[in-house]
């Protein structure tokens, strides 16, 4: 009996240990920091390319303190202008809830009814996403002294009714990431389920022996 007992006392370590590694790595690449590339809609930028990029420090939610780092320039011909910073010189506004992007493992999204707004420090400029926020679209960039640069009421590209402002600098490769899906659920109740299979049989084959001796 104690025999049994330590057996079942192993297999409950191993199965706890196994769901741990397997939800904690993906709970690992959530928490990892990911930088995107600002996306270009040429057509509403009158001709000007925005570079740069922002990181964050996690996917999913996106408040104002998880705004790692960003830079952008703004370019047309020999004249440019942008900035760089954190969280501090960056903007997020809503009209419905917490203002936030959305980060995912390939884009950064900004939902609708929210906008979003880069500045530098010292000020010489702006740029600027606002996707229907109390009806209003705007998509620009301004200078201090000369006004917006360029000005949308639309934007492209788009996820359903949000703007896909980045796209991710480093994609994953989709086999070298773990995520929280059923698939995982599953395989860790595989290893459960053995665990106690393997018990269950080790406990049988004791029960015949010990009648094959009485």
């Amino acid at each position: 009996m104690n025999a049994v007992r330590r057996s079942w006392a192993s297999a409950a370590q191993f199965s706890a240990l196994a769901i741990a590694v397997t939800l904690g790595s993906a709970h690992a690449v959530l928490a990892e920091a990911v930088t995107y590339n600002w996306n270009n809609y040429t057509a509403g930028q009158s001709g000007w390319i925005i570079s740069g990029s922002m990181t964050v420090s996690q996917l999913g939610t996106i408040t104002q303190d998880k705004i790692l780092s960003f830079s952008w320039t703004a370019t047309s011909g020999t004249t440019s202008f942008g900035g760089s910073g954190n969280g501090s010189l960056a903007s997020l506004n809503s009209g419905i809830g917490t203002a936030h992007l959305d980060a995912t493992l390939t884009s950064l999204n900004l939902p609708d009814q929210n906008s979003f707004s880069l500045y530098s420090s010292p000020y010489v400029g702006s740029l600027n996403w606002r996707n229907n926020l109390y009806g209003a679209s705007e998509y620009l960039a301004a200078t201090s002294g000369g006004g917006p640069q360029f000005r949308s009421s639309t934007y492209s590209p788009t996820e359903g009714s949000a703007w896909t402002i980045g796209t991710n600098a480093a994609p994953p490769a989709p086999s070298s990431v773990p995520e929280i899906d059923p698939a995982t659920g599953g395989s860790a109740l595989s290893l459960v389920g053995g665990a106690i299979a393997m018990i269950e049989q080790r406990r049988r084959r004791r029960g015949k022996a010990t009648a094959l001796t009485a």
